[in-house]
């Protein structure tokens, strides 16, 4: 957003009114039609899990600046700058990349492996065939990215499975 742009549709937003540009500028020091006025609407940005789903969005007291410019109730007087998906569309391919990527991430610094498992792991094959069970198919590349960059190293070195990698 900070490119002035719907990270949805990767079109520019529409511009401000001259007013609002005016405001703005003073202000922040910029024109830009990139939803940060005050900073307020987009710190509220948040996320709730649901069963296997995670649903992004600003929730709350700021709820109604986010439908403001997204225009989700059809109610909205402002030009849309549509920032979060509505049901059905997804975000741009770089944002859905971003979001992989950090939900991996999490997977792995909360995932504990299984000792008992791990003692009878003799070569990469075994050790491989059970963390992409643990990681539901990721690929072994990505794997061994995750567990480099996490606390389970700690697991597999504890079983002299770090070199297996």
């Amino acid at each position: 957003m900070a490119e002035s742009k719907s990270p949805i549709t990767g079109r520019a937003f529409k511009g401000l009114s001259q007013e609002y540009k005016a405001l703005k500028l003073e202000e922040t020091g910029s024109g830009e039609p990139n939803l940060d006025l005050s900073g307020e609407m987009l710190s509220s940005l948040d996320y709730k899990v649901k069963d296997n789903t995670i649903e992004l969005g600003i929730f709350g007291e700021d709820a109604g600046k986010a439908d403001g410019h997204n225009n989700f109730s059809g109610k909205s007087k402002l030009p849309t700058r549509q920032f979060l998906p509505k049901e059905g569309e997804l975000f741009v391919s770089s944002i859905k990349n971003l979001v992989k990527e950090t939900v991996d991430a999490f997977k792995a610094d909360n995932l504990s492996l299984d000792e008992s498992k791990l003692k009878y792991i003799e070569n990469k094959k075994d050790l491989y065939d059970y963390l992409q069970s643990e990681f539901d198919g990721m690929p072994r590349g990505k794997i061994k990215e995750l567990i480099l960059q996490s606390e389970l190293s700690v697991s597999l070195d504890k079983f002299n499975l770090l070199e297996l990698l």
